[in-house]
């Protein structure tokens, strides 16, 4: 499991920080549910 991230870090990313931030997030979300859909 991920650790969690406030927004106060999240302020001092630069743009290229925060794009990779969500692309990783974006792919767990998908792994999280494809591994509840499946068992």
């Amino acid at each position: 499991m991920a650790a969690t991230t406030t927004t106060a870090e999240l302020r001092h990313l630069d743009n290229d920080s925060l794009e990779e931030k969500l692309r990783e997030s974006k792919e767990e979300l998908f792994n999280l549910r494809f591994q509840s859909a499946t068992g």
